[in-house]
Order: structure tokens, then sequence, then C-alpha cells
């Protein structure tokens, strides 16, 4: 039986979006494409249902993770469960199938066996046109986080022991200034899983506040927060200080589309300015290339 050729994961978000609970795996894919971002070497699905062809969309996978909801256990509780394909009890007469029988159909079609779990969340409400249920709904984002966290470490066991042991010495303190605390909870999971330092804060106040206690040796720092350009002001006051003007800043932005839905007046008093921060990088997140560019930054020499 052939093994998985790639470190190419899946994340498969099934269930029925008008039933309640039971659309809680296709929402939580939408959050995970909202951090993740289409380019970040994830794959990621949500469906109504699981259909025998997909096996041949998914044979390929280094590994996938099915999310699905449940009616065993406390409402709103989730689990993780190692599957094991089956291949015996394939149904004939519909073509709904189990992610077991994915599993299955891949090994019988396609020799491949490929390592699958499932997070089951526990839902109580399944009524036609009912909407999640409050625990379900607060749930959502933990597994969103726990799922980001899965494949840091998946990731991280693929790469070779050099690589390993390289990752270990990350001793870089960064500090991530941004009021999108989900997406900030997506970074620093992403970041402590490569061995780094991360403290965190949701605006430019509190962000200074940080950088003053402690100076960190990197900063990431999104561009608008409680203003528009709130990134930017916290940029150029940290590049007037001589004490933290070396300090490499990544800003985190949307930046073209923003200022060609708002115009060019609505950033007047920072254009024909020389730019405050050391790399734009535009969203939604990539991980690998975060992590490059993180890299990249901290190698180089301050002026």
């Amino acid at each position: 039986m052939s093994q998985r050729p790639s470190h190419t994961c899946w994340i498969v978000g099934f269930g029925n979006r008008q039933r309640g609970d039971d659309g809680i795996g296709p929402l939580i894919v939408e959050d995970l494409e909202r951090v993740l971002g289409t380019d970040s070497g994830v794959r990621l699905l949500a469906a109504g249902e699981l259909t025998a062809d997909l096996a041949g969309e998914l044979k390929d996978a280094g590994l996938i993770v099915f999310i699905d909801a449940s009616l065993e256990g406390e409402v709103g509780e989730w689990s993780w469960r190692r599957l094991d394909p089956d291949g015996d009890s394939l149904p004939y007469l519909t073509h709904h199938v189990r992610p077991a029988h994915l599993l299955g159909l891949i090994e019988m079609l396609y020799q491949r066996s490929v390592p699958a779990w499932i997070v089951s969340v526990c839902g109580s409400n399944f009524e036609l046109g009912a909407g999640l249920s409050s625990e379900v709904s607060r749930a959502a984002h933990a597994v969103c986080l726990e799922v980001i966290r899965f494949i840091c470490q998946e990731r991280q066991q693929g790469e070779n022991s050099n690589n390993r042991e390289h990752l270990m010495e990350n001793t870089a303190d960064i500090l991530i200034i941004d009021d999108d605390r989900d997406l900030v909870d997506s970074m620093r999971i992403i970041l402590t899983s490569k061995g780094y330092s991360v403290r965190t804060a949701y605006n430019g106040s509190q962000g200074y506040a940080e950088l003053e206690k402690n100076p960190p040796n990197l900063i990431i720092l999104d561009v608008m927060m409680s203003t528009d350009t709130e990134g930017f002001d916290l940029a150029y006051k940290i590049q007037r200080s001589p004490q933290y003007k070396t300090i490499p800043i990544l800003m985190l932005t949307s930046f073209p589309q923003i200022m060609a839905e708002k115009g060019p007046e609505s950033f007047q008093h920072i254009m024909g300015e020389d730019w405050p921060v050391t790399m734009f990088f535009e969203k939604p997140i990539n991980p690998e290339k975060l992590l490059s560019s993180i890299e990249q930054m901290l190698a180089q020499k301050p002026d």
C-alpha cells in the first residue's frame, strides 16, 4: 500500500447549512479560509454531503481532517478521532458516503493509504431553517484554532531533523498588533509552533505599551484598526524613536484594495512620506510565506 507522497493537508467540512448545527463543518472551513486564504498550501473544501467521486480528488492528500456535526456528547463539545478506512460496507444505492468510506475507496481504487481524522462537534438543533445553537457557534472559533495548531504540528513533523533542530533554536520575540483577535490567535499558533516567543496587542496604544515594556525583535502590525491608518501612525512613531527605529516591522494590509474603495484622499496625510515599515504582507495570511518573510527580516542586519 503506497503512502502519502506530500504533506498537502485537506480540511473537509461537510453538513447541511439549512439544518442548524449540521452546518458547523462548512462554517469552520469558511473561517479557516478567511484566516489562511486560498494560497496556504492547505486545501479547503466545504460540502453539503460527501460523495464517492471525492475519492479521486482526495487520493493524493498527505492527510485529511474531516469536520462534521454529531449527536454524541455535550452540546458545544468536540472530539478528535483517527479514522480507519472502511471498504467492506460501501453503500451501493446512494451517492452519500461516510469519511471512512472515502478512505476505503481511495485504498481500493488508488492503492493509497491516507491518514485521516474526524473532528465531531456535538450539536442540538438540526431543524430545517434553524441557525447554529449558541453553544456550537461558540465552539466554532476554538475548533478553527485547534485545526490550525494541528496543521502546524503535522508540518513540523514532516520536516527533516536538521530543520526541526533549526526551528527549535528560534528565540526571537515577536509582537503582533492587530484588532482581529481570530487572526492574532491564528498567527500566534503558527509562530509558537516554530519556537518563537509571541506577545499580542489589539490596538496601537496597547502595542506601544508592550514595546516600552520590552522591545521585541520584530513587530507584526496591521494597517487598519480603530482608524484607517492607525498602523501607519504607530509605525511612524516607532520609526522616529531613536530607541525603537531599528526594530523591523512587517505590516499586514489589504491597503491597495482599501485605497481603491475609499479613495486616496482618506490617506492623504501619509502619502508622499517614506513608508515606515520593513515589509508589507498582504492578507489573507499564508503561513509558509509569513514564516519565510519573518526569517528573512530577522536575518537582516539593522542599519
